[in-house]
C-alpha cells in the first residue's frame, strides 16, 4: 500500500487508479475504438498467470466484425480475427492475417478461440481469447509495449471493406489494477486552471498555481481522475501537478512554464492530484524523474531510422542530495515521456556493475498514448544502483537536427518512477559531453558545449556519421545530475553501461477448430462498460 504526503501549493497531470480483482474472463478494461459515434467497443481482461488475454468485441452492425493488432497502425502485415452470424444464425469465425489485398488470408494455425459470437437486430457481439505470444509468426504478441488495435467491420456478410469502417487506437493492453480498498470516508478537491484561452501554436506549456485547503495533518491521495472541459480535451497532451512547498511568493495568473517568469521553476516534485482517505497508508510514495537532461545537449541527426540517446542516474548520491539517509526504494509503476520522434523507451537496471532487470519498457511507443502503468509486482531500487533510461527515435522525415526542449518539435527521453517509501529526490538525469562528439564528428574544436551544438547544425549527415554520432554519445563521459525537491544538486560523472537484451518469453502453439455453422457455449462475462471506457 503506498501514501502520499500534502504540500500546500500545487503547479498545475491527473489519471485514475481503480481497484477491481482481475479474472480471465472479467473484462474490466475497456475502449471505444470509433471515434466519434461509440458504435465499436472493446473490452478485454488478463489472466497474467496463463499469460491469455480475452477480449470482446461490439459493433452496431449486423455484418462481419473484425479485430486486429497492426505492428505500425496500418492494415498491412495486421493480424486479424474476422467472425459473423449469417441469416440463417450460423456462424463463421476464423484467424486471418493481412498481406497486400484484401481480403485477408487465413491462418493455418488458428490460434484464436471463439468463446461466443451473437447478433440481435443491431449489433453483433464476439467474444475470444488467445494466447499473449501464439508462436505463429502471422500474429502478434501482445507485450508490455503500446499496441496498435485495429477495428473494422461490414455492413452485410460479404467481407466487403470499406475505409470508412477501419479505426486504429493505440492501447496498452497488459494493464494492472493495484488491489487496494476505497476508505470510508473520503474529500475530494478540484484542481482546476480556468479561463485560459489555448494559443494557435505547436505546443503550449500553461502553468498556474493553486492553493490547497488547509488541513491539520498528513492526509493520502488515494485516487486521481483528470477534469477536462469536452470543447478543449482533444487539445490537452497531457497535466502535471506539482508540490511546491510551504512557497507564499506565487501568482494565480496563468502564464507560460517554461517562460520569462522564474517563480514557475520552484516546483519540482510530481504528485499528481489530492485526496483524502480515511486512514494514512503503511508508506508515503513519491515520483522520481529519470533520463537525458532536456537541453539542446540531447540530439537527433536527420534521417535516422533508429537513433538511440542514453540518459544516466547514480544513486550513490541520494543520501548526500536528499539531507538524510535514503531507504531502498520500492518501484511500483511508470511513465514514460517523449515527442514525436520516439519510437521506444527502455529502462534499465543496474547493480554492481551488472544488469539486473528492466523496470519499464516500451517498444511500440506512441506520443499519443502516455499513461501510467503499474507493474505487477515491486521492484527493489537500491540506493548505490544505476538507472539507464534508452530512447529510440526515427528523424526519416526531418531535414534538420532534432534538440532537446519542451516544444513537441524538440525531444525529450524521460522516464517517472512511482515508489516507496518516498524520499527528497525530484530528479537524476544525465548530459553526454557534447564537445567529444562534435571532435568524433570531425567539427571544429572546442570546449564550450553551446558551440559544439551549433557544430551539430554544420555536420553532413548519413548513415556513417549517425551511427557515429549514437557511438560517440553512449561511449562518452556523462555528466549525472541529482537533484532535490528545493532545487539543490550535485553532480558527477558516469559511462553508460552495456545493455544486454533478456531471453524472449516463451510461447503457446494452441490452434483451435471451428467447423463450419457450429456454436460454441455461450461464455459469461462480467462488469459493463465503465470508467475505463474512452
Amino acid at each position: 500500500m503506498l501514501r502520499m504526503a500534502l504540500s500546500l501549493f500545487l503547479l498545475c497531470f491527473l489519471w485514475i487508479v481503480k481497484a477491481e480483482e482481475t479474472s480471465v474472463l472479467h473484462l474490466q478494461f475497456s475502449k471505444v475504438l470509433d471515434h466519434h459515434h461509440g458504435s465499436v467497443r472493446l473490452r478485454w481482461g488478463v489472466d497474467h498467470d496463463k499469460e491469455i488475454i480475452v477480449f470482446e468485441l461490439q459493433v452496431k452492425t449486423t455484418g462481419w466484425i473484425g479485430f486486429g493488432l497492426s505492428p505500425d497502425g496500418e492494415l498491412e502485415e495486421s493480424d486479424i480475427v474476422i467472425g459473423g452470424v449469417h441469416p440463417d444464425k450460423s456462424i463463421y469465425f476464423s484467424d486471418r492475417h493481412m498481406e497486400d489485398e484484401w481480403p485477408p488470408e487465413e491462418d493455418e494455425n488458428q490460434n484464436y478461440e471463439l468463446l461466443s459470437l451473437t447478433q440481435n437486430e443491431t449489433t453483433t457481439t464476439m467474444v475470444f481469447r488467445r494466447a499473449l505470444r501464439t508462436c505463429d509468426p502471422n500474429d502478434q504478441d501482445i507485450t508490455n509495449d503500446t499496441m496498435r488495435v485495429i477495428s473494422l467491420y461490414g455492413l452485410d456478410d460479404s467481407l466487403t471493406y470499406e475505409e470508412e469502417h477501419k479505426f486504429m487506437k493505440s492501447i496498452f493492453l497488459l494493464q494492472i489494477i493495484p488491489l487496494t480498498e476505497t476508505p470510508s470516508t473520503y474529500f475530494t478537491y478540484e484542481i482546476k486552471l480556468n479561463n485560459f484561452l489555448i494559443p494557435v501554436t505547436d505546443t503550449t506549456y500553461a502553468c498556474t498555481f493553486i492553493p490547497m485547503p488547509s488541513v491539520s495533518e498528513k492526509h493520502h491521495i488515494f485516487l486521481y481522475d483528470p477534469l477536462l472541459d469536452p470543447n478543449s480535451a482533444d487539445m490537452i497532451h497531457h497535466i502535471l501537478v506539482y508540490a511546491c512547498g510551504n512557497n507564499t511568493n506565487v501568482t494565480s495568473e496563468v502564464g507560460e512554464c517554461y517562460g520569462s517568469d522564474p517563480t514557475f521553476t520552484q516546483c519540482s516534485q510530481v504528485i499528481f492530484g489530492w485526496a483524502v482517505g480515511g486512514s494514512l497508508r503503511e508508506h508515503d510514495a513519491g515520483i522520481i524523474q529519470f533520463g537525458v537532461f532536456t537541453f539542446p545537449m540531447h540530439f537527433i541527426p536527420p534521417g535516422a531510422e533508429n537513433f538511440k540517446s542514453y540518459g544516466l542516474c547514480k544513486t550513490d548520491k541520494f543520501h548526500e542530495v536528499n539531507g538524510w539517509p535514503v531507504e531502498n526504494m520500492k518501484v511500483v509503476a511508470y511513465l514514460l515521456h517523449s515527442h514525436l520522434t520516439a519510437r521506444g523507451i527502455k529502462v534499465i537496471h543496474y547493480r554492481n556493475g551488472t544488469q539486473i532487470g528492466i523496470l519499464a519498457q516500451d517498444d511500440k511507443y506512441d506520443f499519443r498514448l502516455q499513461e501510467s502503468r503499474h507493474h505487477r509486482y515491486t521492484m527493489d531500487l537500491n540506493v548505490g544502483d544505476e538507472v539507464v533510461v534508452e530512447c529510440t527515435a526515427s528523424t526519416m522525415d526531418r531535414d534538420s537536427v532534432t534538440f532537446g526542449g519542451p516544444s513537441t518539435l524538440n525531444e525529450m527521453c524521460l522516464a517517472f518512477l512511482f515508489l516507496y517509501p518516498r524520499n527528497n529526490i525530484s530528479t537524476c538525469w544525465s548530459y553526454t559531453d557534447l564537445p567529444y562528439v562534435t571532435d568524433i564528428l570531425g567539427q571544429e574544436h572546442t570546449t564550450d558545449i553551446m558551440e559544439a551544438v551549433m557544430n551539430l547544425n554544420y555536420v553532413e549527415w548519413d548513415n556513417e556519421t549517425i551511427r557515429l554520432a549514437e557511438k560517440a554519445s553512449k561511449e562518452a563521459v556523462q555528466t549525472v545530475i541529482v537533484q532535490n525537491r528545493r532545487g539543490t544538486r550535485s553532480t558527477q560523472p558516469g559511462l553508460i553501461p552495456d545493455f544486454n537484451p533478456p531471453m524472449p518469453h516463451q510461447c503457446d502453439n494452441t490452434s483451435f477448430v471451428l467447423s463450419d455453422g457450429s456454436s460454441p457455449e455461450k461464455t459469461e462475462v462480467d462488469s459493463p462498460m465503465d470508467a475505463n471506457d474512452s
